[in-house]
């Protein structure tokens, strides 16, 4: 059942005029059901409806022999941003707006908004930062909750009872919080809109342990979450996992017998429709606010059993020490609940589970854990990786995990730093992350720590995601260690691979640019690095610069003697480029600093950054242009003028503007 709503009304809207919608909310919300609704009704137009997980679901199967409907939840991650996800996005925009720019194609959405906003510079790259409804914003009225509320019940409440549960403020995932008031109706009257729905459910998981009769009700949903949310119950006769379930069942309170795995078979299909749904292979959660409240509920009481038995992606997603900070800004939620919190008494416990997924090659999933980003928690993991031999913490700081994009499918969509993250060492996420406590700890037990660092393997150097990710004093201290200024990425890649070129030869000084951390670059240039260095494309600095509209790093780049004029392999010049994007302040530094003004890239039409400008409509850039001494009847190769440019653009303004700064409406073109 689907009540719609009117925020339903302005997704369809966004849908039918632009193509794609991005629904952000929290938690609960009523995103999913959204987006199936939506993707229902264009199932009633007759489109054809994918459900996919990621980008490259949507890159394989878009189809124009027939219309389509993408949906998609959480393409960028759930917990945290995927980076790898993200890459996929950023790298597939060009091609995704295409298939929506030319009908057919429809793309649905949902994104949480804590996601949304902690990667908001990825995000703007993408499709998905357009056409937004956040639901914390756009929220129900109370005459929706009302509705909402009794069309949960399905008669089983009356309306007089739920008066109280109606209020017009925004509180975070009401869809989810009347699912569960409406399924413990008899004590509707405990309840009030203003309780969190991960209170709620953890109030109910709580009931779930007070008599032996619905015991086994909680176990199953334990033994659901501690196998990463999803659990085929065939499994519970499987002796590999029996010492597991097991322990599970004995720390539940209940007693461990021949019929115990019997009754529980049971009481995961009683959970069904309230706690747990269907899956593919036996079931999951309804909700990730229900795995988490289990976690939390089971978890906060028996840490020594997660660290021994749950994988390194649970403990990712649902352990934090004490002090890690969560992402999230809906000013109500109380996210504590989210998470097991590790107090500081048990953080060596925690430091040694993260040491052994490091020694177990799982890099990626301990990094992505936000609790490397408590300072106390760093000193702690610190000391633990410091009780290794030396020989055995060097190898473990340099270990790099498998390349996972050898296969030409997995390869598609992957951007340089997708395989620099997904490709690095714990040393390289150490830096990229800026953990300046366990840096300067692993390493100031090195002796030989400067040949370390000039040695480390990996297709991306140390330097080049401190550079990146702005970490300064990361960067002071690698460079004086004599790590190389101008050292080139590199991919080891099969030889039949297309586009591997794209992703090599990028130095340091790139990567402070492309992110614009000014100090970093000064830094990095001071210190020798090379401002005219072109990558294999041929694409320098000042390019990406330039495309950025970075201008105040323009002038710390021309200050270092860069060269304004210099070219990729394609002939554009960063004085077009930033023409291109319509940044007037990088077009001015530019020319102040000594870009040809009229300069043509033959390799493209001959078009100069006038015409660039004119033709895209920045009204501003073109104006800086001419008062910059721009040739307003500088013909292409095509004898075109930017005057013809503004006319067949339909840009009357600028052509004005064009005329007022001396061109010429009577030249005429190459065309007969």
């Amino acid at each position: 059942m689907f009540y719609e709503t009117e925020a339903c009304r302005i997704s369809l809207k966004k849908l039918e005029t632009k193509g794609n919608v991005t629904v952000v909310g929290a938690p609960g919300d009523g995103k999913t059901a959204i987006g199936i609704h939506l993707a229902l009704e264009y199932y009633q137009r007759g489109y054809k409806i994918y459900n996919a997980h990621s980008v490259h679901d949507v890159m394989k199967n878009h189809t124009n022999s027939c219309p389509q409907i993408f949906l998609i939840d959480d393409p960028i991650g759930v917990h945290v941003m995927d980076d790898e996800k993200m890459g996929a996005w950023v790298s597939y925009n060009t091609e995704i707006q295409a298939f929506i720019q030319n009908g057919g194609t429809k793309l649905i959405a949902t994104v949480r908004k804590n996601i949304m906003n902690t990667c908001q510079q990825q995000i703007n790259k993408t499709i998905l930062v357009k056409n937004q409804v956040d639901l914390t914003m756009v929220h129900f009225s109370t005459q929706e909750k009302e509705g909402i509320l009794l069309q949960q019940a399905g008669g089983k409440i009356n309306k007089n009872d739920v008066k109280h549960l109606i209020e017009p403020k925004y509180y975070p995932a009401f869809p989810l919080l009347c699912h569960f008031i409406v399924n413990g109706s008899k004590h509707i009257s405990n309840y009030s809109a203003r309780q969190q729905p991960t209170s709620v459910i953890y109030n109910f998981i709580n009931e779930l342990t007070k008599t032996q009769t619905v015991m086994f009700h909680y176990c199953a949903l334990v033994i659901v979450a501690m196998h990463d949310g999803k659990f085929d119950q065939q499994d519970l006769d499987d002796l590999e996992d029996k010492r597991k379930l097991q322990k599970i069942i004995e720390l539940c309170g209940i007693e461990c017998k021949p019929s115990s795995l019997s009754t529980l078979g049971k009481s995961f299909d009683e959970m069904l429709g309230i706690y747990l749904t269907e899956a593919k292979l036996g079931v999951e959660f309804l909700h990730d606010r229900i795995y988490s409240a289990v976690v939390y509920h089971f978890g906060s009481r028996h840490l020594s059993f997660l660290w021994k038995n749950c994988s390194s992606v649970f403990i990712r997603d649902m352990i934090r020490s004490e002090n890690a900070s969560l992402s999230g800004d809906w000013s109500n939620e109380d996210e504590s609940n989210l998470v097991v919190r590790v107090k500081e008494q048990n953080y060596e416990s925690f430091a040694k589970r993260l040491t052994d997924d490091l020694r177990n090659g799982n890099v990626v999933n301990v990094f992505l854990n936000p609790s490397l980003q408590d300072v106390g928690f760093q000193i702690v993991l610190a000391d633990q990786l410091l009780k290794l031999p030396i020989l055995d913490l060097k190898n473990l700081l340099c270990h790099i995990p498998q390349n996972t994009f050898k296969e030409k499918s997995t390869r598609q969509g992957k951007t340089s730093l997708d395989f620099g993250v997904l490709t690095s060492s714990p040393f390289h996420w150490i830096c990229k992350l800026g953990l300046h406590k366990l840096y300067t700890a692993v390493l100031g037990e090195m002796p030989d720590r400067d040949i370390f660092v000039r040695n480390i393997p990996g297709h991306t150097s140390p330097l080049h995601f401190a550079a990146g990710f702005g970490h300064l004093e990361i960067v002071k201290s690698l460079i004086e260690l004599g790590a190389d200024v101008n050292s080139r990425s590199k991919l080891e890649c099969d030889d039949d691979s297309v586009g591997d070129h794209y992703y090599s030869s990028f130095t340091p000084i790139f990567y402070a640019v492309r992110q614009n951390h000014l100090e970093v670059a000064d830094f990095l240039l001071r210190s020798g690095a090379n401002p005219d260095m072109v990558r294999d494309q041929g694409a320098p600095p000042m390019l990406l610069a330039a495309d950025k509209g970075h201008h105040r790093m323009i002038k710390t780049l021309l200050d270092y003697s860069a060269d304004p004029n210099i070219c990729c392999y394609h002939g554009t010049s960063p004085l077009f480029r930033a023409s291109k994007e319509g940044h007037k302040d990088a077009v001015r530094v530019l020319i102040e600093g000594g870009a040809i003004i009229n300069y043509q890239n033959i390799k493209d039409e001959g078009l100069a950054p006038l015409h660039i400008a004119v033709k895209n409509g920045h009204y501003s850039t073109s104006k800086t242009l001419l008062d910059k001494g721009a040739d307003p009847n500088l013909p292409d190769s095509e004898g075109n003028t930017p005057l013809h440019v503004a006319v067949s653009n339909g840009k009357g303004d600028t052509a004005k503007l064009l005329l007022v700064y001396g061109g010429d409406p009577n030249l005429p073109n190459k065309t007969k």
